[in-house]
């Protein structure tokens, strides 16, 4: 029998576990990210910015931080951008797959952008990444572009990212 999940926001607290699921993601499926994980290797610092900054929510299931995802909030800055709210570090580990545990994740993500006045949020997601793509798309999300080779792997290889965005006006 598998144990209930938490979803909930993240606090200063939970910067160690956040930054080793980081860090594991990053490892794990380097495709999916733009960042490189020796950019977050033992960066707790830069984890408590980003904790402090924006809305981060974790799912802790079998006691342990197995998913994360967050609301972007800091990176739009100018007064003309700040409508948007972009979802990035979407990750579940493998031993808690299929447990809808990515729904509910975006799920209170969603939630916190339209507690928060958002009029849209956008996120980019590998072109390769069927599933998380029909989960964005079951949630309301569309494509609205392809950017080819917007990240450089190590062995040399470029990943494409779909564009997507819901408009939190109808959602």
């Amino acid at each position: 029998m598998t144990s209930p999940v938490e979803v909930r926001e993240l606090g200063s607290s939970d910067a160690a576990a956040f930054l080793a699921l980081r860090e594991r993601s990053l490892r794990e499926n380097p495709e999916a990210y733009h960042s490189d994980v020796s950019e977050w290797e033992g960066r707790l610092d830069r984890v408590e910015q980003l904790i402090r900054e924006n809305v981060v929510f974790g799912a802790f299931a079998d006691g342990l931080l197995g998913g994360m995802a967050i609301l972007g909030t800091s990176g739009r800055t100018l007064q003309r951008r700040r409508h948007k709210a972009e979802v990035w570090a979407v990750y579940v580990t493998p031993e808690h797959r299929g447990r809808s545990i990515s729904r509910r994740l975006m799920e209170r993500v969603i939630a916190a952008a339209n507690d928060r006045g958002y009029r849209a949020l956008v996120l980019t997601v590998e072109t390769g990444n069927v599933g998380a793509i029909a989960l964005y798309e079951s949630l309301g999300f569309r494509s609205y572009g392809v950017e080819r080779e917007a990240t450089l792997l190590k062995d040399g290889v470029f990943c494409d990212d779909m564009l997507m965005q819901l408009d939190l006006r109808r959602s």
